[in-house]
């Protein structure tokens, strides 16, 4: 309550508008005093106003608050101050639409595959940047060193204000209703043994399931068994217990000391859940919760997604979120139409954690009856064939048919030369492994080349540090010299990307704008198979381009026939990096790596000077 007041005097309406509606429900003594009452209603009716004033001037501060540095920046300004301030979770709606599937898209159903079992397909066309996930957790646990931090119940960040549990002091909320929530369901029978609970990870979080289901369900449903996968289609898949136990757990595929150190976590749960008089080692049915227990981690660990301490950030002027994707773990969550979801190595869409939730949002668009896929965490591009396979059959027991493993594709663009047979060479991410896909050799030793990447390394560093510096005198010689040296180990088109790279960012410093604009070009393609032709990477580097036809058509008078043809190829290359943009324009929730973000100030500055002439304006965003 006076926390409350504190936060409308520091201006953090929303903060003081969740502890004044907290004073007002719990209906504390001083409301006796009719004065006291009344200057609390009129204070919350104030935040709440507030709050809305501020909804409306949003747009108008998007369309109007361009400042000197965005209409002068060069490409590689700090645009830092342009973005909201970070966040660990983004307002999202859980979806309600779908009546077979909890959070999911009407767009969306679920499918049996003799192969792979349930899978999601779509139902119609659906374009890139729809949100077909948004789903609350059905079970979810955070780390005990993060209690004081984050919300025991959603997992969201603390930042100024949280409310704590009835009886212990160990956990904290981020508001009333998840102390609520999290007490009803499961808290109030685990509060008093968290410190014997907590340090058992999966133990822990199926302990949970279990006392949230309650002991009578819990034997319903293990009773009943299973229902068949190629049934699921038809039947409603609801936010339960039932759900959840008919999830896979695979527990014959496990390692045995896998699963004898699951068995040593069990007997330590089932002891707890005796203290808490759940259930009596006299009961006859003791054996089988302990079996069930054990299902259950082996379901968690397949099933689970690891909630991370992701930083989202809004970019207001074009209505587009940044999020990290590099970050520690907090902890893990069940998320069932989540889990529905099929793996590929070339998936179509991005599955990000949002506190002790789940979004997914297509990457690109697709056609009707096309199975929607995720990424369990290979993908082509990044990691070779082998150990994509080998990845997945350690970690999910399944052997990847996607159409990347399929067609054997590989993340060549980072391939080496076989000193064998000139062919390419992959290798594993942990250097365990690595074989060329002409001879077939296999472990091949690589100690001659790995010198030569080092002195190659270098050279790259001290051509970088000396264009920084703006020393051009030596600089091409020696982006000659490093040049060699990787052309003795890396493919032709890696060599050739850095190659030109270089030279275009030495062309631009000796203004030599047309020769910067070819060598930009030349990046382009190898861009495109890196980062996608959508991405917006390649949008950047497009910009960057028609940003130098600009300058070369200012910095010197050109006969009437070169000018047009300049001319021509700037609004080709503009045209082409604002149709990237345009594919965000009609998604429902616009994400982006934050490796994008500092892309995103050079579209907001094109669309504002130039983008009508494209037919596309911030109107439409």
């Amino acid at each position: 309550m006076r926390r409350g007041k504190l936060f409308f005097l520091c201006e953090e309406y929303q903060d003081a508008l969740h502890d004044l509606n907290d004073s007002i429900r719990y209906q504390h003594q001083d409301w006796r005093d009719k004065s006291y009452a009344k200057e609390l209603i009129e204070m919350r009716n104030q935040c709440i106003k507030q709050i809305e004033e501020a909804k409306k001037l949003r747009p108008a501060n998007k369309l109007f608050n361009y400042s000197k540095e965005l209409v002068n920046s060069n490409f590689q300004p700090n645009f830092e101050h342009l973005f909201s301030r970070p966040k660990n979770y983004v307002d999202v709606p859980f979806l309600t639409e779908n009546e077979l599937l909890p959070g999911a898209s009407a767009k969306i159903e679920m499918a049996f595959d003799p192969e792979k079992g349930r899978i999601m397909k779509s139902k119609t066309n659906i374009r890139k940047g729809t949100l077909i996930l948004a789903e609350k957790a059905f079970a979810s646990w955070l780390q005990p060193s993060l209690y004081a931090y984050y919300c025991y119940n959603c997992i969201k960040q603390i930042p100024f204000r949280s409310f704590p549990c009835r009886r212990c002091v160990r956990v904290n909320y981020c508001n009333s209703h998840c102390e609520e929530e999290a007490w009803n369901s499961y808290h109030s029978v685990e509060c008093d043994y968290m410190d014997a609970f907590k340090n058992n990870s999966y133990g822990h979080l199926a302990a949970q399931i279990l006392i949230a289901a309650g002991v009578e369900t819990v034997f319903e449903v293990a009773k009943e068994g299973k229902i068949d996968a190629h049934e699921w289609p038809e039947r409603k898949l609801e936010a339960n217990y039932k759900s959840f136990y008919s999830l896979v757990s695979h527990e014959d595929k496990f390692a045995v000391e896998h699963s004898i150190m699951f068995g040593c976590g069990v007997c330590v749960i089932v002891h707890l859940l005796e203290k808490i008089n759940f259930l009596q080692k006299n009961d006859p049915n003791y054996y089988l919760i302990a079996g069930i227990l054990l299902k259950h981690i082996f379901q968690i660990n397949l099933n689970c997604f690891l909630v991370r301490d992701r930083r989202y950030k809004k970019y207001e002027a074009l209505n587009i979120l940044a999020h990290t994707s590099e970050t520690h773990r907090l902890g893990m969550a069940v998320v069932l139409s989540g889990s529905m979801f099929g793996h590929s190595c070339d998936y179509n869409t991005d599955c990000v954690d949002n506190g002790a939730s789940l979004v997914m949002v297509l990457q690109r668009d697709v056609e009707a009856n096309e199975e929607i896929t995720i990424s369990y965490s290979p993908h082509y591009k990044q990691m070779c064939f082998r150990e994509r396979q080998s990845t997945l059959m350690r970690n999910y027991f399944f052997t990847c048919r996607c159409v990347a493993c399929e067609n054997g594709w590989e993340n060549k663009q980072f391939a080496l030369r076989c000193p064998q047979c000139d062919g390419s060479v992959y290798w594993f991410s942990d250097n365990s492994s690595n074989y060329c896909v002409d001879c077939e050799r296999i472990d091949i030793d690589f100690k001659r080349f790995a010198k030569i990447e080092s002195k190659a390394e270098k050279l790259y560093e001290s051509v970088d540090q000396m264009l920084k510096e703006k020393k051009l005198k030596n600089v091409k010689s020696v982006i000659e010299k490093y040049t060699r040296l990787y052309s003795k180990t890396r493919r032709d088109d890696f060599v050739a990307f850095y190659y030109a790279l270089c030279l275009c960012r030495y062309y631009q410093l000796k203004k030599k704008y047309k020769r910067a604009y070819r060598y930009a070009r030349l990046c382009l393609a190898f861009e495109k198979a890196l980062f996608g032709e959508q991405s917006l990477e390649v949008a950047n580097s497009l910009l960057r381009m028609a940003h130098y036809l600009k300058l070369e058509r200012n910095s010197r008078p050109l006969k009437a026939v070169l000018d047009f043809e300049c001319k021509r190829e700037l609004n080709e290359t503009r045209r082409e990096a604002i149709d990237i943009l345009v594919t965000f324009k009609h998604g429902t929730l616009r994400l982006v790596n934050e490796s994008e973000a500092n892309f995103l100030p050079h579209f907001e500055k094109i669309i504002y000077k130039h983008g009508a002439k494209y037919g596309f304006t911030l109107y439409d965003v």
